[in-house]
């Protein structure tokens, strides 16, 4: 979009120049992903399945047999100008990487305000006891806790980088490892932790 170029051109900040480098990149709109957002779940299905697979759904979740994306997606994709970039480039590096700042734009905006006492922080609210979801900038982290007593039984944890790197997640989905071999793709998807990237080669 013209005015995204515009804006990456100045060269003001690592933002803009960061953009503007990506821009120039042949495999800019690289990795685009099939795999739907991840919808609402109902707090009671949630906590049953967690309580019943554990372990297992924590580490490869899914729902109803599919994969979902947990991203700021979600959170941007109402915005007008992510929606045009889906529809002209789809989900790719350059997609996600603006849909990134326009969320880390927003999150600001809105701690500018919660701060300034104008607007308060609008937080998931959980239907189920001891059940707590958290809207953090890669997608929506949950906690529930078992308690027995006055002690802590059983806590899970299910995180957003489980989601997107599923082993039939969009880390997979996406074609992106194809058309580079930086590591941008997985910082475009953001798995919030530390990692090493292998590739592995075969003969076809």
């Amino acid at each position: 979009m013209e005015s995204i170029e515009n804006w990456a051109k100045q060269g003001h900040t690592q933002a803009d120049r960061f953009i503007n480098w990506l821009s120039q990149q042949q495999w800019k709109y690289a990795g685009h992903s099939s795999i739907q957002l991840l919808p609402k779940i109902n707090d009671s299905e949630l906590v049953k399945i967690l309580t019943t697979e554990q372990e297992n759904f924590m580490a490869q979740p899914d729902w109803q047999a599919r994969c979902y994306e947990a991203s700021w997606f979600n959170h941007q994709e109402r915005n007008s100008i992510i929606k045009r970039l889906q529809e002209q480039s789809g989900k790719g590096i350059y997609t996600r990487m603006i849909a990134r700042l326009c969320e880390i734009a927003d999150l600001i905006n809105k701690l500018q305000q919660f701060f300034q006492g104008k607007v308060g922080l609008i937080t998931p609210i959980s239907t189920v006891i001891g059940l707590a979801h958290t809207d953090v900038a890669w997608g929506r982290l949950s906690h529930y806790v078992q308690l027995e007593g006055d002690r802590v039984k059983r806590i899970f944890i299910l995180v957003p980088t489980e989601w997107n790197f599923h082993s039939q997640g969009v880390a997979v989905d996406s074609s992106c490892y194809l058309h580079t071999t930086e590591d941008l793709p997985v910082h475009a998807i953001d798995p919030c932790v530390g990692y090493q990237l292998q590739r592995l080669y075969t003969n076809a």
